[in-house]
C-alpha cells in the first residue's frame, strides 16, 4: 500500500497554480465524468478538502481532478482489499494531515506572539492526533498481514499434513495422460 501523503500530495498539488507533475492525457468527456465522481465522492466523504480545490484555473482543473480521481481510487483500492474500517482510518488520517496544513498556516501567518503560541498549540495537539491515526493505520495494517501469514502457514500445515494424498492425486494425473495418449495412439494405429 502507499504511504499516507497522498493528501499532501493533492493540497500541494491544490496550492500551487501552476504545479510541473506530468499526468496522463485523459479525454475530455472522461475528464467531466471523473470529474463527477470525484466531486460526488467528496461530498460524501471528505467535504472539508472541497474548500482547497479550486477548480476555477482552467490550467490546472485536469491535473487536479486526475489526482483527485487517485486519491478516491486509493480510498476505494483499501475499502476492498481492507475493509471499510481501514479505509475509514486511512480517510481520517487524511483529514488530519489537511487540519494539520491548515493549522501550519494559521500559524504561519498569525500576526502576534500569542496568537502563533495558541496556533502552535493547536497545531501540536493535531500532529499528535494525526500521529495516533497514522499508528493505529499501521497496527490495523500489521494485524492483516499477521493473519494473512497465519492463513499461508495454515495452508502449508495441511499440504504438509496431506502430502503423500497430495503425491498419490499428482502422480495420477501425470500417468492418467499418458495412458490417454498411449490409448490415443494404440486406436490409431488399428
Amino acid at each position: 500500500m502507499r504511504t499516507c501523503t497522498a493528501i499532501q500530495c493533492l493540497m500541494t498539488l491544490l496550492f500551487l497554480s501552476a504545479c510541473e507533475r506530468s499526468t496522463e492525457s485523459v479525454a475530455e468527456d472522461e475528464i467531466d465524468h471523473r470529474y463527477e465522481e470525484v466531486k460526488t465522492f467528496l461530498l460524501d466523504r471528505f467535504p472539508e478538502a472541497l474548500d482547497e480545490i479550486n477548480l476555477e484555473e482552467p490550467e490546472v482543473f485536469e491535473e487536479t481532478v486526475n489526482y483527485a480521481y487517485e486519491f478516491m481510487e486509493e480510498y476505494r483500492a483499501r475499502l476492498e482489499d481492507s475493509g471499510r474500517e481501514n479505509a475509514d482510518l486511512w480517510l481520517d488520517l487524511q483529514r488530519g494531515i489537511l487540519k494539520s496544513d491548515r493549522l501550519a498556516e494559521d500559524y504561519h501567518s498569525a500576526d502576534s506572539a500569542s496568537e502563533r503560541q495558541k496556533a502552535r498549540i493547536k497545531l501540536r495537539r493535531e500532529v499528535g492526533a494525526t500521529l495516533d491515526r497514522r499508528l493505529e493505520l499501521e497496527r490495523a495494517e500489521l494485524e492483516a498481514l499477521e493473519r494473512e501469514i497465519a492463513d499461508i502457514r495454515e495452508f502449508i500445515r495441511e499440504q504438509e499434513n496431506s502430502r503423500e494424498d497430495l503425491l498419490d492425486e499428482e502422480l495420477e494425473a501425470y500417468l492418467s495422460d499418458d495412458e490417454d495418449e498411449e490409448t490415443d495412439d494404440h486406436e490409431e494405429e488399428d
